[in-house]
């Protein structure tokens, strides 16, 4: 018996033919460039949940993971700038109990005034964009610069000083400032600008030294400042 196979039907069998290594083809390179099957469900058929399950559970602990490394890079630059800053305060407070006189008080301000820049510097700090100590709110840089121009920190010691004592810090007339009535003033309206936490009681410990006419006051008065256990 004889057979006839058209050339149309050859011609469409192999269209059909090709078409189904294209889409092999697809898929080999899809599973290739993702590391997954193509058709879970064709695949794995009652497995597949499971699989689904799995996948997700992957891409939460490379979420996790993603995370921790964000936070080890932060953490080591705030470790080494915690670590400066507990040292230069640790050497203020040295120098301070070394020079319990007014005979060297324009150094002890200008150290007083270097270490409030650096700690003023130091807290605002930045890593890949994001403030470092910005808490919740990376993107805003956490500490005014206290020597800036019309700066509200400073202004607000200017203000204060000037209220209790009639005069501004770098008037000569600071020296007749007595030992009692800075301490009224250190306890109170000064205390007041400054709320008691540690960076800020640190802040507070600097800027007593650096912008409260330092050199020119009275050894009372210098005393009632730059006494260690009260700076510290």
């Amino acid at each position: 018996m004889t057979s006839y196979i058209s050339t149309q039907s050859i011609s469409s069998a192999m269209c059909q033919s090709i078409l189904r290594m294209q889409t092999e083809l697809a898929a080999c390179e899809a599973e290739v460039s993702t590391g997954n099957y193509a058709d879970i469900g064709q695949t794995l058929g009652a497995q597949t949940g499971e699989n689904v399950s799995l996948q997700a559970q992957n891409s939460l602990l490379q979420t996790i993971t993603d995370t921790n490394q964000t936070v080890a890079t932060r953490l080591s630059p705030t470790e080494t700038i915690l670590g400066n800053l507990r040292t230069n305060a640790r050497i203020f407070s040295t120098l301070l109990e070394n020079n319990g006189s007014t005979s060297n008080a324009s150094a002890i301000q200008a150290t007083g005034q270097s270490d409030l820049q650096d700690l003023i510097s130091s807290l605002n700090s930045s890593l890949n964009g994001d403030y470092i100590f910005g808490g919740t709110n990376t993107g805003e840089q956490p500490i005014t610069d206290y020597y800036a121009t019309s700066a509200p920190n400073k202004s607000a010691v200017n203000n204060a000083f000037l209220t209790a004592f009639g005069m501004s810090q770098t008037n000569a007339g600071v020296s007749t400032i007595s030992g009692v009535n800075m301490q009224n003033f250190l306890d109170n309206q000064f205390a007041l600008l400054f709320q008691s936490t540690v960076f800020q009681q640190l802040a507070q410990a600097y800027t007593m030294v650096a912008d409260l006419g330092t050199q020119n006051l009275s050894s009372s008065a210098y005393q009632a400042v730059a006494v260690p256990h009260r700076v510290f």
